[in-house]
């Protein structure tokens, strides 16, 4: 079974189901301080209330939120019981944005199209971090296809251990099809004793170590593990595994500061400082959250689907928006005030609605499991393995340069240094931080941080500004579009490579008149372009011939 949720959704069991209420909205901007303030000393109040007045409340927020929140908490005496948890779901598309940010231009953005597995639209949106069920789909995806050309190169010399391995993974399979979570989980366990006694995490190690391995193989085996330690944090998650949550977030964090992500750089070292003393500082927050409950679980009984608090407040604005929400009210004062106060509560009786009609499909196992979930992914990752491999494995790849998978453009030498460092780079800078601005006062946490500004595949495309009728407009240099013509020109057997290129340029104006912006170069010698029309005049026809024809040569 391909898909990773439905895998663990049979290998973990269901956990208590949560309760989500929704109080009355605020009609104000909620990035605001005087919004933010009221908010906070609002649900300081009401938990003084319901549960006393030594009891301490968490608050989730994303970052933008985050961020001047505990400006707050730091700078006032009265808001100590509250405890400041940065959302689980902007913390994965801050994840999906520096990972998108670390292969842009790699070449396996270009296998995502070569292999149709999705448009030029969706692999930008993949890129940027977009839509977040779809760009981790496409990380995974494009993982396992990477596991499968590693794994070739890995086991070149121990076909024996590579057989006994399938054996089992084909066994678990088989298990896993069969949906019994008893057979998934003997063959699991039996799968992992193989691993364990085989010393497979020890070769890897080794073979991952050589002093011979390349700079493609080292920069992609990066992406790898940024990818793993991504989906190693929604699994906490998914699980409530509170000590797997900030051992995930810990191993992540380097790569903030190496991409430049500084808001997430400058508040995540304070938040896991904060979370390590939790246990002596608030043991009762500490068990709580031991017990999972810091996740929101709505299935009662379906395991790994829990999700982190914002994740579940996207899902309740998500009902309240189905008829219309905000649309045509928000330039009438009064009713857009009806509509925050009762919205919330629309949404609630519109779902207990549902429940009593029936309307919703209970399902029995996770809506990763479905048949043809698992039988799209499988086939996506064939196209992308075959896609990969016609081009560049990048495990078996023996040259010293690091280059675009599909094009095979060289990257500079301080390219190739940044890439194969990120990891050094950034924690690095991470330890920095810790030193200076959490351990010690040195310098204050709110200072002035700088940009690593890492050079990326991204670096070496030219950006070049013209001017459009009174617009700006960005030019970039695209020096895929070449090798994708030839790409397509393998499979159009009717087009001859060599007459086309011989005879057509690829550009709007002459290359030895104009430079590639579309400005003109200027004459160097215009002081004797007179005395060479005066010759070219004066000279006989046939002569004048084959001189023109001998400068055209």
């Amino acid at each position: 079974m391909s898909q990773s949720g439905a895998y663990n959704s049979m290998l973990n069991e269901p956990m208590p189901v949560a309760q989500v209420g929704t109080p009355p909205l605020i009609a104000a901007p909620a990035h605001q301080w005087q919004t933010l303030l009221t908010v906070l000393m609002q649900t300081q109040n009401i938990s003084v209330k319901v549960v006393g007045p030594t009891r301490k409340t968490v608050v989730s927020l994303d970052m933008g939120l985050y961020q001047p929140a505990k400006k707050l908490q730091m700078a006032r005496q009265d808001l100590r019981n509250i405890i400041l948890h940065p959302g689980e779901l902007h913390i994965v598309m801050a994840d999906l944005r520096t990972i998108g940010a670390f292969i842009d231009n790699s070449g396996l953005d270009m296998c995502w199209l070569e292999s149709e597995l999705y448009g030029l639209a969706t692999v930008k949106h993949i890129l940027e971090g977009g839509h977040v069920k779809q760009v981790e789909t496409a990380h995974m995806e494009t993982l396992q296809a990477l596991f499968t050309l590693y794994q070739e190169a890995l086991f070149q010399d121990n076909s024996d251990v590579h057989r006994s391995l399938q054996k089992l993974a084909n066994q678990l399979n088989d298990a896993c099809s069969n949906g019994s979570k008893e057979l998934a989980k003997e063959a699991h366990g039996k799968l992992e004793e193989a691993v364990e006694s085989l010393k497979i995490i020890e070769k890897m190690e080794e073979f991952d170590a050589r002093p011979e391995k390349k700079p493609l193989f080292k920069v992609f085996r990066h992406y790898m593990r940024m990818v793993m330690e991504m989906m190693t944090f929604v699994r906490a998650v998914r699980t409530g595994d509170w000590a797997l949550h900030l051992e995930a977030l810990q191993a992540f964090t380097k790569y903030y500061f190496a991409h430049d992500m500084l808001n997430y750089a400058r508040m995540i070292p304070v938040y896991l400082a904060k979370m390590g003393n939790l246990k002596e500082t608030d043991p009762e927050i500490y068990e709580e959250f031991q017990q999972g409950n810091w996740v929101v679980n709505k299935s009662s009984s379906v395991s790994f689907c829990a999700v982190g608090a914002d994740n579940a407040l996207e899902h309740v604005n998500r009902s309240m928006k189905v008829s219309g929400g905000l649309i045509g009210i928000t330039l009438n004062p009064n009713a857009r005030t009806k509509y925050f106060l009762i919205a919330p509560e629309l949404a609630r009786l519109a779902e207990q609605a549902k429940e009593m009609a029936g309307t919703f499909s209970k399902k029995g196992k996770h809506h990763d499991a479905i048949t043809s979930v698992c039988t799209h992914q499988e086939k996506n990752i064939e196209q992308l393995v075959d896609c990969i491999n016609h081009f560049t494995n990048p495990f078996s790849e023996e040259s010293e340069d690091l280059f675009n998978l599909v094009t095979k453009v060289v990257m500079p030498e301080k390219v190739k240094e940044d890439l194969c460092q990120q990891s050094v780079i950034g924690n690095t800078m991470l330890c920095r931080l810790v030193g200076d601005r959490i351990k010690s006062n040195k310098c204050s946490i709110w200072s002035l941080m700088k940009k690593r500004k890492l050079h990326t595949w991204r670096s070496t495309t030219k950006t070049l500004k013209v001017k459009i009728n009174e617009n700006v407009v960005e030019l970039k240099e695209d020096r895929s579009l070449f090798a994708r013509m030839c790409v397509v020109a393998k499979s159009r057997p009717e087009i001859d490579l060599k007459e086309a290129i011989g005879q057509y340029e690829f550009n709007v104006v002459p290359r030895s008149m104009f430079a590639a912006d579309g400005s003109m170069f200027h004459c160097p010698s215009k002081s004797v372009l007179m005395n060479i029309l005066e010759k070219l005049n004066s000279t006989p026809p046939a002569e004048n011939a084959v001189s023109q024809n001998s400068s055209r040569l």
